[in-house]
């Protein structure tokens, strides 16, 4: 038995209405009945096809049908910067247990490969701009990370599913490739590359605007840009590329104020922007 229903009334109801008290009470009961029904399993497949869909290999076709996935669809990267083993799997498990519990990316497929979370998320869901600011908004901003930490993420473009490992590629620019090496290399170097590839992704390349948004000489930006091209492998003279780099520098400036917050540096001054470093 599901349960019973009941109505409260002064007088003895019409036999009609006894009718229709008797059909609603059974229309709810169908309705119990299927609420209380198991939802069924999402679609999974294992590491293994996992690990195909974003690296290519024979059991990619197998795991994309398993998943129904057809169509375009972008990967997204998350991974944690810094802290020992035990703190990174914790941070990576509320992670993945947020993704999967709020938003429409709990419609995604999400797998945890190495130590880094990676998400493929189809096209009808989100593009991989609102998956970006999906995950700023939703996942890594409310996800604090603890002292000594930090999240970093990428998004690649759009592919057909069968070249879900170039968008992976464009994803780990910011986590792992060309943009976490000029992080590194500021770091090392007082240098300013990853802010200097910032202005010229906002300005198309002007070298004037560019260099007016770092407060340097034109030349000075056009160095740093040269450095840059001798460094990392960046063509961003192709469409997807460009989109990938502008969308992981947005995350890299969510995990900068990240960073910056958990410091609690004293307050910052007014003045005027201080030149920048070559």
């Amino acid at each position: 038995m599901i349960g019973t229903a009941w109505a409260i009334v002064s007088a003895r109801p019409a036999d009609k209405a006894l009718h229709d008290f008797a059909r609603c009470a059974a229309l709810a009961a169908l309705h119990l009945v299927r609420a209380a029904s198991p939802a069924p399993a999402p679609a999974s497949v294992d590491s293994d096809g996992f690990a195909a869909l974003l690296y290519g290999g024979a059991g990619a076709r197998r795991a994309a049908e398993t998943l129904r996935l057809a169509g375009e669809a972008c990967v997204a990267v998350l991974a944690v910067r810094g802290g020992d083993l035990a703190e990174s799997t914790r941070l990576r498990t509320r992670l993945r247990a947020r993704i999967i519990a709020v938003g429409r990316l709990a419609d995604s497929h999400i797998g945890d490969l190495n130590g880094t979370l990676f998400l493929i998320v189809p096209s009808a869901i989100f593009t991989p701009a609102e998956t970006s600011a999906w995950l700023e908004r939703t996942v890594l901003e409310p996800v604090a990370a603890p002292p000594g930490t930090a999240l970093v993420a990428g998004v690649g473009a759009a592919q057909p599913v069968d070249s879900l490992p170039q968008s992976r590629a464009q994803a780990e620019l910011g986590t792992f490739g060309s943009l976490e090496l000029l992080r590194r290399h500021d770091l090392g170097n007082a240098t300013d590359y990853v802010e200097t590839l910032e202005a010229h992704v906002l300005t198309g390349g002007d070298a004037r605007r560019a260099a007016e948004l770092l407060n340097v000489h034109p030349n000075t930006y056009r160095y740093r840009m040269r450095r840059i091209n001798e460094l990392t492998d960046l063509d961003l003279d192709r469409i997807d590329v460009h989109a990938a780099v502008s969308i992981q520098l947005a995350l890299n400036r969510l995990a900068q104020s990240q960073s910056q917050s958990q410091s609690q540096s004293p307050a910052r001054g007014t003045g005027s922007r201080p030149p920048g470093r070559g």
